[in-house]
This record gives C-alpha cells, sequence and structure tokens, in this order.
C-alpha cells in the first residue's frame, strides 16, 4: 500500500473573541494490493467433508478522498460560539480474484468487482454560557450521509446487488456543569432525530426504511477528600450500526463460507454506569452496561445449499456487561512501570437451531508497562500483554494470546531530532477464536506479518502547537462510515 496523505488549512485569529479558519485532507493512493491464502477443513457430522485451499488477489482502487473542515470561533456579550461543518467523500473500487481448490468437489474461480461511495455533509453549533455559578452548553448538530454499495459477481455464485442508504440526523443537546464544596456535578440532555432510506436497485424499499426519536441524558458526579478522588458516571447512548453492516450485498469467501450485511438492523440502545476511584497511584473503574437490541454475530444455512454458512449480524433482545480495570503506576526514580488487571463478563443470549448460546467465562486481560528515563535525552520502554482464554457473546478466545513491544528513543538538539527503534510483537503470537452458531462451529487461527522492527527518524522543524480551532462535526458519523 503506497499513498502520500496532505493536509493544508489556515485559520485567521481577528482579535481576542473571533477567529475562523478551514482544513482540507486528502490521500492519494498509487498503490493498493492485497494478496493471501487460507485453508479451510470442514466437517459434518463428526466426520471429514472437504479440505480447501484458496489463493486470494485484491486490488483497491481509490479516488483521492476529500475531507473538508471550516469552522468559527468567538465570543459575542457572555455567549461563546463553537461552530463547525464538515464535508467528506470517498470511493472505493475493488477486483477480488479467489482462487478456489477442493480436494473432494470440482475447483472453481470466483471474481468480484464492488464499489463503495460515501458522502458525508455536517454541521454542529455549540453555544455556552456561565450560569447561576456554573457552566450550560447547547448546541445542534446536523449530518446528511450518503453511501452506496455494489457488489458484483459475474458467475453469479453470490447474488450480485446495488445498494443505496440515505440518512438525515437531526441533534439537539444541553449540558449544565455546576462546582460543589467537595467536586462538581454534571446534567446532560441529548434528543436525536434520524430519518433514514433504503434503496436496492434504486428502489426505495419501504419495510427497510426506518425513523428513530430518542431522548438520551446523562449525569455525573466528582467528589474529592485528600488524596482521595471518585467518579460516578450514568449515560444512555445510542449507537447505530456501522453502514457496512447495513449493506444488502453477500461476500464471498469460500463454497462453504459467505459473509452478507441486515439493512434490518436496528441501534443498539445502551445504559451505561461507571464508578472511578484513585487514591494516589492506584486506579480502579468498575462499569455495568445494559444494551437493549445489541448486534450479535450469526450462522444460518444458504436455502438451497445447506453446506454453506452465511455469516450476518442480528439484533437480539438484551445484553448485559460488567468492565473492571484496577491501575497500578507508582514511580521509583527513572523507573516508572504501570500494572493494569482486568476482566471482562458478558451476559447475552443468542438464539440458534439448538437454543441459546450464551458466553460462559470471562476474560482477563494483564498490561505490565515499563518505562525507563535513563538520561533527560534517552528513554526505553518493555510493554506485555497478555489476554486470558474466555467468551465474548458467541466468540471464543480458545488459546492465550501474548503480545511484547521494546523501544529505545534517544533525542538531540534540544528535542528536535529524535531516533527511535522499536520491536513490535516479539514474540509472534497468534489469533485463535472460534465463533459458535449452534449446529455449526467456525475455529479460526490468524497468522499475521506480526514480527516487525522499526526505524523512526523525526526532526521538528517548528515546535510551536498548531492554533488551529476546529474540533470537526459528525464524529459519530465518521466513525460508521
Amino acid at each position: 500500500n503506497n499513498s502520500i496523505y496532505t493536509s493544508v488549512g489556515t485559520n485567521y485569529i481577528f482579535n481576542d473573541n473571533h477567529s475562523m479558519g478551514f482544513r482540507y485532507d486528502t490521500k492519494a493512493y498509487f498503490q493498493h494490493r492485497t494478496t493471501g491464502s487460507f485453508t479451510a477443513d470442514v466437517m459434518a457430522n463428526g466426520s471429514f467433508y472437504d479440505h480447501l485451499d484458496n489463493g486470494v488477489y485484491m486490488t483497491t482502487k481509490s479516488n483521492m478522498p476529500h475531507t473538508l473542515n471550516i469552522y468559527y470561533n468567538g465570543k459575542v456579550g457572555k455567549t461563546s460560539i463553537d461552530f463547525n461543518t464538515d464535508y467528506v467523500f470517498y470511493k472505493d473500487r475493488k477486483y477480488q480474484f479467489n482462487d478456489e481448490v477442493s480436494q473432494e468437489q470440482q475447483s472453481r474461480t470466483v471474481t468480484s468487482n464492488s464499489l463503495t461511495r460515501n458522502q458525508l455533509c455536517t454541521a454542529k453549533l455549540v453555544l455556552s454560557w456561565a450560569l447561576w455559578g456554573g457552566n450550560l452548553q447547547a448546541g445542534t448538530e446536523f449530518s446528511h450521509t450518503r453511501r452506496n454499495d455494489d457488489y458484483i459477481n459475474p458467475e453469479q455464485v453470490v447474488p450480485t446487488s446495488y445498494s443505496e442508504q440515505r440518512e438525515n440526523n437531526y441533534i439537539l443537546f444541553a449540558e449544565y456543569a455546576h462546582p460543589l464544596p467537595f467536586g462538581q456535578m454534571r446534567l446532560g440532555l441529548r434528543n436525536e432525530n434520524v430519518c433514514s432510506d433504503y434503496y436496492n436497485q434504486g428502489v426505495r424499499m419501504d419495510d427497510q426504511c426506518r425513523e428513530y426519536h430518542h431522548f438520551f441524558p446523562s449525569m455525573g458526579l466528582t467528589a474529592r477528600a485528600g488524596q482521595v478522588q471518585l467518579m460516578l458516571n450514568y449515560a444512555m447512548k445510542i449507537k447505530r450500526p456501522y453502514y457496512w453492516q447495513l449493506r444488502n450485498s453477500v461476500t464471498y469467501a469460500n463454497r462453504f463460507t459467505w459473509d452478507g450485511g441486515n439493512p434490518y438492523l436496528q441501534p443498539t440502545i445502551n445504559n451505561q454506569v461507571s464508578l472511578m476511584a484513585m487514591y494516589k497511584w492506584v486506579n480502579l473503574m468498575v462499569e455495568y452496561k445494559h444494551d437493549h437490541h445489541p448486534i450479535v454475530n450469526v450462522g444460518r444455512e444458504v436455502p438451497g445449499s445447506e453446506a454453506t454458512t452465511l455469516l450476518n449480524v442480528e439484533n437480539v433482545d438484551h445484553e448485559d456487561a460488567m468492565r473492571m480495570m484496577l491501575v497500578f503506576s507508582p514511580r521509583f526514580g527513572i523507573y516508572q512501570p504501570q500494572l493494569s488487571l482486568g476482566m471482562i463478563k458478558d451476559w447475552v443470549k443468542i438464539p440458534s437451531p439448538t437454543g441459546f448460546i450464551s458466553p460462559i467465562d470471562p476474560l482477563f486481560l494483564v498490561q505490565f508497562n515499563n518505562n525507563i528515563q535513563i538520561n533527560p535525552t534517552l528513554t526505553a520502554s518493555a510493554n506485555l500483554s497478555f489476554t486470558s482464554c474466555g467468551d465474548m457473546q458467541n466468540v471464543t478466545l480458545f488459546k492465550p494470546g501474548w503480545n511484547l513491544y521494546m523501544s529505545a528513543t534517544k533525542t538531540f538538539l534540544n528535542d528536535r531530532l529524535s531516533i527511535q527503534v522499536a520491536g513490535h510483537n516479539l514474540l509472534n503470537s497468534q489469533e485463535h477464536d472460534k465463533l459458535r452458531y449452534g449446529l455449526r462451529t467456525l475455529w479460526q487461527d490468524q497468522h499475521r506479518d506480526s514480527r516487525e522492527v522499526a526505524l523512526s527518524v523525526r526532526y521538528k522543524f517548528n515546535a510551536a502547537q498548531s492554533k488551529y480551532k476546529g474540533t470537526g462535526a459528525g464524529s459519530d458519523e465518521k466513525a460508521r462510515l
């Protein structure tokens, strides 16, 4: 993958109360090729069924993506004004060649062409006032998104599809923060109104179009007593499906495995409570969340081809989850270690032909970071992470994972010049997981180009920080695209 990233912009500061500017980003792609291979062993009723060797070659041709931000930041009287508007456009065209060799059946070649076009226009206005000894923020945000997904399979092994999604999102929000004798209180309310239209081959699909109107409250409390600090937060949020999850196309992996989207997906409503406690160099975080209509992985047999599994996503009724993290970060002179111990536990029921599938064992996480400031211009670090076996929804990690990162950084010329040598994934760990679909189980061992040694040389001609005050708009929509 060869590309050049370019960013250009300017901002004009009229005086202490008014400034405005723009920023334009783009990337020129010269080459984007992906080659790979995977093997598949297929069992049926406990006995050998077939063995596949697939060679995959894919090229991606992307137009130069365009991202433009324009902002105004100012103050009129006692009102602070922050306005941002963004425009995003990019297009990807992919050609995939899949050479499939079957041990028991006829080998075949499957090709596909896919085209994705994304366009986003968004604007955000935030007004702020000092009120009753605190601060009040209120504003509005609007976004218009248009996405086209075309998938063409000349051999007609999987269906050819042309889909388009258009979505308008109108948001009103307000938040009030007020200091307390022992900390701070925060209250917020957000109203979101979404109109989503879905088109298949240019025809509006009424049963796949949606309208949503939601109110989302939030609140927070911060308290401090000596060296102890507590933070309690509650928030109700919405998580909308990624646009690739809403596509109508089916992608070919091999004759036994297809991957598809689901235009009938609903957004997930999330209620989340978190508590954080800090004492000196010890931090504790506990988080509990309840999701209504969470999105999970499912596997269905393809009608007329029962040996083929269509991997898909669907909504289920609800899911509960708990996250805990305990962090120790003392300092011993030039040496600063940080040890993080975490736990993830899910509770969810996923329907399948054999009954409900639920996660059983929690996941445990360990992160041990070590930083040494040998002298003012030389630092070294060694970070080790560990992930245990366990379950998340219907995904099971059946082998533990390790990752080791080490680096040394030397600076010269008053920090203008820096040289770093780093090693990534030095243990050459792999990912081992399985997805349970009831009658079917997909086991995956992923071997990547993992071990890496990197040399970075950086020179700062101008170390001054940017005075650009644009913050952008439509961050959630950008993430969904």
